[in-house]
């Protein structure tokens, strides 16, 4: 939907302007949308192999962790660096 911006409050707006020299203004917003919705949802039920009894189902948080892949020098594996998570 071209021309329609979120109501963001000013801390996340600064937060999320970090990452606009990385996308394009369509990819952007729907970057900042997508950062919103993970952040706006509630707890809810999941699957839980660890859970008690037959359903291993648990009620809590789902994390979502975003995260850069880099090729340090001093390193022989890559390795990620987290930059964004979801509580």
């Amino acid at each position: 939907m071209p021309g329609i911006t979120l109501p963001l409050p000013a801390s996340l707006a600064a937060l999320l302007a970090v990452f606009g020299p990385l996308f394009t203004a369509p990819s952007f917003r729907t970057f900042c949308g997508m950062a919103c919705g993970f952040l706006a949802r509630a707890a809810g039920w999941f699957h839980d192999g660890s859970a008690a009894g037959p359903a291993k189902t648990g009620y809590g948080n789902n994390w979502v962790i975003a995260a850069i892949v880099v090729r340090l020098p001093f390193v022989n594996r890559p390795v990620a660096l987290p930059c964004w998570r979801s509580w």
